[in-house]
């Protein structure tokens, strides 16, 4: 099996940045488009095996730009969190060529807008901060971390 990870940069869509263009007109965010052309090269390359894909960016996009990404990769997104099984979060949509079934670990959402996939995990806190520091709501993940806008 060849699976393909694509990840369009998403400053263009963000909704953190201020100065997004769009997923259409941002020359980074816009090559979204050419991931149904890289499955059909790989396709070709690999006839004898499946090929997937999974899509990510991010959830802070505007219905707009997660229209014309779903149009393009001819599916639906799917969101996931980080925070959920990581003591980051990491709020994405994901786009993926595969059936994914609820099971252990794994809890399905459908009642908001787009189907929540919750990965659910534990992870010590003392394996990811300083000895001598400590969180004091050890309930929480960390908000995402993202560099400073002017």
């Amino acid at each position: 099996m060849v699976v393909i990870g694509a990840g369009p940069p998403c400053q263009g869509v963000s909704g953190l940045n201020s100065d997004r263009k769009g997923a259409l007109r941002d020359e980074r965010s816009c090559l979204f488009k050419e991931v149904p052309r890289v499955r059909q090269l790989v396709q070709q390359a690999f006839p004898w095996c499946p090929v997937h894909v999974m899509m990510e960016s991010v959830s802070s996009m505007d219905a707009a730009d997660r229209k014309a990404m779903s149009q393009g990769y001819e599916g639906e997104p799917l969101y996931c969190d980080a925070g959920t099984m990581t003591w980051c979060h990491r709020p994405r949509l994901y786009w993926i060529s595969w059936e994914v079934e609820p099971g252990e670990g794994a809890e399905w959402d459908a009642t908001g807008e787009i189907l929540t996939l919750k990965l659910v995990g534990h992870q010590d806190i003392t394996e990811v901060i300083r000895a001598g520091w400590h969180k004091e709501d050890e309930d929480r993940a960390f908000p995402t971390f993202t560099t400073s806008r002017p």
